[in-house]
């Protein structure tokens, strides 16, 4: 009935939100919680570069997930949903697999490539100072941009306009290695 998927999508929403609030971190909500009390006093304030490369990482993953869970299972496992349940399901999936593990359907019913993308999500985890795990949502965003100043050729890997020391990208690289050998 229309009342249960209601409640359903409240239910789902308020789960993923507090999922959400719990793998950004500590350190990251609380530079959030600082600028907006500085703002709300018409004071200056930035947020952190840390904060922005989770918050980004981070909308990324989940944006990315719940797309290509959609595509996959669109016509597999979700086949008997309507689009927006699909979509709540694909969302959901998409924000547990990375630090909470929780599911609203049989994952033993999932696509090969949606177990891998779940896989994936599972490795890259939660953010530094949160409650998951995982070699961390920042480790994961500056591989990619180390990685795109390598395809394009440059000499130092900047974010927000910051370069990234040398010893910072190989600490990088190691966790994202040794963390590939253990798994």
């Amino acid at each position: 009935t229309r009342r249960s998927s209601d409640l359903s999508s409240a239910f789902n929403l308020i789960i993923t939100s507090l999922i959400i609030l719990g793998g950004l971190g500590f350190i990251v909500l609380t530079d959030i919680i600082k600028v907006i009390n500085l703002k709300l006093r018409k004071k200056p304030a930035r947020l952190k570069v840390h904060t922005k490369l989770v918050l980004i990482t981070s909308i990324i993953l989940i944006i990315s997930g719940t797309l290509i869970l959609f595509f996959i299972e669109n016509r597999n496992l979700l086949c008997s949903y309507s689009i927006k349940e699909k979509l709540m399901i694909s969302y959901f999936q998409s924000i547990t697999a990375r630090t909470a593990g929780f599911n609203t359907i049989n994952v033993y019913g999932l696509a090969n490539a949606s177990c891998l993308i779940l896989m994936i999500l599972m490795f890259i985890g939660a953010s530094p100072g949160s409650t998951g795990g995982g070699i961390k949502t920042s480790t994961f965003g500056i591989a990619i941009v180390s990685l795109r100043a390598f395809i394009q050729g440059q000499q130092r890997v900047e974010i927000f306009k910051r370069s990234l020391p040398r010893h910072s990208l190989n600490k990088v690289f190691g966790i994202i290695f040794v963390s590939a050998i253990f798994v």
